[in-house]
């Protein structure tokens, strides 16, 4: 008898063993999906520019941009002088661009405008979605001449899958 409820205590460990390395495995798939996961949690990135309008009354200038292999996606702009209470002359137009020569910045990089300063716009998630190596930027007509013109603002930093990669992950 003693030999058979050895023989049960031993069945009944070897199954609590093959239980608990179930659960171990089930725990590491779990993390390795949560890594995965976690590759695309979206970051907090500030927007942030400023500039000093010529005699003309414009400017253009960079407010940032994604790293290489990250998306922007832009949640909030706000535009205006140093003083948020304080109107501004001129008007703000945002461009998704690499550069910041106003020749080359065309209607087909063009994404928003302010026809008022200041002035705070809010986006709708991935409504204006900036990849890398564009940079928003900003250029502002009609200005003050040698006002100084500020731009901030918030993006979620993501990172950049190609369809078939985010289709397959974990």
């Amino acid at each position: 008898m003693a030999v058979v409820e050895a023989d049960a205590e031993l069945v009944v460990a070897f199954r609590a063993g093959l239980g608990s390395l179930s659960e171990a495995q089930a725990e590491q798939n779990r993390l390795l999906r949560r890594i995965a996961r976690g590759q695309r949690i979206p970051i907090d990135a500030p927007i942030q520019g400023s500039g000093t309008a010529d005699a003309s009354g414009d400017v253009v200038f960079d407010c940032g941009g994604p790293a290489q292999g990250r998306v922007w996606v832009l949640r909030r702009l706000a535009v205006g002088g140093t003083d948020p209470t304080a109107v501004a002359t001129g008007s703000a137009y945002f461009y998704a661009s690499t550069s910041q020569l106003i020749a080359q910045l065309s209607a087909s990089q063009w994404f928003d405008f302010a026809s008022t300063l200041p002035l705070v716009g809010w986006y709708t998630s991935r409504q204006v979605v900036i990849p890398a190596p564009l940079h928003i930027m900003c250029r502002i007509k009609g200005g003050a001449s040698g006002a100084l013109y500020v731009v901030s603002g918030g993006a979620q930093d993501e990172q950049q899958f190609l369809r078939a990669e985010a289709e397959y992950t974990l």
